[in-house]
């Protein structure tokens, strides 16, 4: 794995670890990846995340410690949890990756790795957020015009 990948065994945190999230996007303890400036670099960078059941394209996000466990609640008795196994993952990609059977585990094994710009754009249409649906479609609608115009000409 490179420097900017990584994997382990997750579990979902119930509660978003920050107060503002956009969707698509998905957080993990900052110590995934060692180096501050290739975190800093990669924040905000496009991830596949894959399971043995699927793969889903989410943006990067980085938490400190508290900000992970204390995001973790249970119903039943008090668990230490470890920043290193928690994932804030938006409830539709958890499914996927849990291969939309109808169970969700406690936790999954994850791999997670950078993405390269055409996949991203590959990604964009079947993002959760919708602005980002829309300036895909658009930016396709203007290339296709683009190439109608030039093929016209």
């Amino acid at each position: 794995m490179g420097e900017t990948s990584f994997k382990g065994k997750f579990t979902r945190c119930h509660k978003m670890p920050v107060s503002e999230m956009p969707n698509g996007w998905f957080v993990v303890y900052y110590d995934h990846i060692k180096s501050k400036r290739l975190r800093h670099k990669v924040h905000g960078q496009w991830y596949i995340i894959s399971s043995k059941h699927g793969s889903v394209v989410r943006n990067i996000r980085f938490a400190a410690t508290a900000q992970l466990t204390n995001a973790q609640t249970t119903n039943g008795p008090q668990k230490i949890w470890k920043a290193r196994e928690l994932i804030w993952i938006d409830w539709q990609a958890w499914i996927d990756l849990n291969g939309r059977t109808g169970q969700s585990k406690a936790a999954i094994d994850l791999t997670f790795k950078k993405v390269g710009w055409f996949k991203a754009l590959l990604a964009m249409p079947k993002h959760p957020e919708p602005a980002i649906r829309l300036s895909a479609a658009l930016g396709f609608l203007s290339i296709m015009l683009g190439v109608l115009s030039i093929l016209n000409s």
